[in-house]
């Protein structure tokens, strides 16, 4: 199967097993309501689910050598201030979402 045809494959039974998640009936009763066999959706629910898993877990993480200065004023759009050891991370109000994420997961890792 090319790489087309699996992604296509693959987005149509996301739609599916949201569907499902949404629907308030369980797994099987959805199955059987809307003539999916079985088999098929959990078998295609793994897989989005461990495609999922590996895109947000395999990410390398990135280490960037920043200089340390002496402790400094808090900027006007700090909201707050990460202390891990003798390391600070001051957290603007502007700062994106996928930034803050990439912070958790960098300190996660490090932890």
């Amino acid at each position: 199967m090319d790489q087309l045809t699996r992604e296509v494959r693959y987005s149509k039974w996301a739609e599916i097993v949201m569907a499902a998640n949404n629907s308030g009936l369980t797994k099987a009763e959805f199955c059987r309501q809307n003539g999916i066999d079985n088999k098929s959706f959990f078998y295609y629910q793994r897989r989005i689910r461990q495609g999922l898993y590996n895109a947000t877990h395999t990410e390398q993480s990135q280490l960037v050598e920043l200089p340390i200065s002496e402790k400094q004023e808090m900027q006007s759009d700090t909201v707050a201030v990460i202390h891990i050891g003798n390391v600070s991370i001051d957290i603007s109000d502007n700062i994106s979402e996928s930034t803050l994420m990439s912070i958790g997961r960098m300190i996660r890792n490090a932890l």
